[in-house]
């Protein structure tokens, strides 16, 4: 896919976009996934897809999947990015996909989304949520985090 007009804006190569569509659900095996489809007007690029779960360490007999912090957290940016309360609120909001530099057109996938500058909210950045929770889990075994 390319961008007819690319951003430099905070250390990411970005593009304007407008949510077409959300997806919360389960894929192979239950794991469970989000997937924010954007439209970048004609064509179109997928932010998500990462386990949002963890396989239940006490059922290894049958596979099953429990929640974690990440799944979590990912919503709760998602919520914040958009500045809303409902997540089916976010379809056609605008927004900015976030590449790492340098952008290479059908090559470069999403690492993040955030709001335009004239919006409110926040950027979520994949890596960035990973990294925040295993500092949370690497905390709490610590015992630094309150349960």
């Amino acid at each position: 896919m390319t961008h007819d007009t690319l951003l430099r804006i905070n250390g990411f190569d970005t593009a304007i976009a407008r949510v077409e569509s959300f997806k919360l659900g389960t894929i192979d095996h239950g794991i469970l996934q989000f997937f924010v489809s954007l439209d970048f007007k004609g064509s179109g690029q997928g932010f998500g897809g990462y386990a949002m779960d963890a396989p239940n360490p006490n059922r290894k007999e049958n596979f099953t999947r429990i929640g974690s912090v990440f799944g979590t957290e990912c919503i709760l940016r998602l919520l914040r990015c958009f500045n809303v309360e409902d997540i089916s609120e976010i379809k056609g909001k605008p927004c900015l996909a976030l590449y790492k530099i340098p952008y290479e057109p059908y090559q470069s996938k999403i690492v993040g989304i955030a709001p335009l500058p004239c919006d409110k909210g926040d950027p979520f950045i994949i890596e960035e949520c990973a990294d925040f929770c295993k500092l949370l889990k690497t905390e709490s075994n610590k015992g630094g985090v309150q349960k």
